[in-house]
């Protein structure tokens, strides 16, 4: 427990010393056009709408009724082999139940996801990754994706709540309220008896 501490104080200190996955925006940089915005007054993740690997908008309300596991991805992370394999197989083993898993691929972390959205489609037809994977979204900053900002006001973080790393995990319920945060130092045990809670 001691050394998840620790890690996660230092990975803490690693992001907050990258000006561009700064968590908010400062205050004398806001004017009333910030504001409402849709992720402060959003109840569910079926208000949002996203952009595919080809640049389409996909409602999110197309994923109503079901459980979902949003994560931000990371194709040249150390941990992307293993996360990729967990995905695929959460998937096929729960797909009939009503699992889904949505990939946002993010550069914002180390650069660890160096590709454009064409050669990200390109990956994930060659590690057939059989997961929705969406177009590359910054989740921290200013530029954050709407949806991102909503999941992060929702499901705080441990300290900040910014995303910490890749493959931070939300788990939506069947009336697409998020219920669950997991990050990367939680076990692949831990996170299927969390997504059997909602099944």
């Amino acid at each position: 427990m001691t050394k998840r501490i620790v890690l996660s104080v230092l990975i803490v200190i690693i992001i907050f010393s990258r000006k561009n996955v700064s968590c908010y925006v400062p205050l004398g940089e806001l004017d009333q056009n910030d504001y409402p915005e849709l992720w402060s007054q959003a109840t569910t993740v079926y208000e949002f709408t996203v952009k595919d690997l080809n640049g389409n908008d996909v409602p999110l309300e197309k994923y109503n009724g079901l459980v979902l596991v949003i994560t931000n991805i990371a194709t040249h992370c150390s941990l992307s082999s293993s996360a990729f394999s967990e995905f695929k197989y959460l998937q096929n083993k729960y797909y009939s139940k009503g699992l889904r898993i949505l990939g946002f691929p993010c550069s914002q972390f180390l650069f660890e996801e160096p590709y454009d959205n064409t050669t990200i489609k390109n990956y994930v037809k060659g590690r057939r990754l059989n997961f929705d994977v969406f177009a590359n979204v910054d989740v921290n900053g200013r530029n954050a994706s709407e949806l991102w900002k909503f999941l992060k006001r929702v499901k705080k973080g441990f300290i900040f709540d910014c995303i910490k790393w890749n493959f931070t995990k939300f788990i939506v319920d069947r009336n697409g309220v998020p219920v669950e945060r997991l990050t990367v130092f939680n076990n692949n045990k831990d996170f299927e008896k969390k997504i059997l809670m909602y099944l």
